[in-house]
């Protein structure tokens, strides 16, 4: 699953038809009015049921073929979401976090011992990550 931030939001980018309630697709063909690898916002669907987007040009677009696009699905809602894993022998994760959650965390560590090594360590990494916010 390839996940996609947007306008502060994690999507995951989903091969499929869009439909009624879907909001943004990444233009993956090949016209010369819109950028390959660009988020548009659907503006409507046309009688066809085809996504209708607005070009780099300003005009309405018909996004008839799906193979031209990827759907952006929302995430759930969960204050934590795992946006990759690398093979098991390495045990690497990529994770998308609230500040919601890290405000939990924060206060959780601030319950454990100064003395604990693990909780210093993890102390440090969320103050890391609030400085590259």
């Amino acid at each position: 699953m390839e996940l996609v931030m947007h306008e502060g939001k994690a999507y995951k980018r989903v091969a499929r038809h869009a439909k009624d309630g879907d909001q943004f697709v990444v233009y993956i063909g090949n016209s010369p009015h819109l950028t390959n690898g660009k988020v548009y916002a659907i503006s409507r669907f046309d009688v066809h049921g085809d996504p209708q987007v607005i070009d780099d040009d300003g005009d309405e677009y018909d996004l008839c073929d799906p193979d031209d696009y990827h759907v952006l699905e929302p995430v759930g809602d969960d204050s934590i979401v795992l946006l990759s894993v690398t093979p098991p022998a390495e045990k690497t994760y990529t994770i998308s976090v609230k500040d919601s959650a890290l405000a939990v965390i924060e206060r959780i560590l601030g319950l454990a011992s100064p003395f604990d090594e693990e909780a210093t360590k993890i102390r440090k990494l969320v103050k890391e990550i609030r400085k590259g916010a």
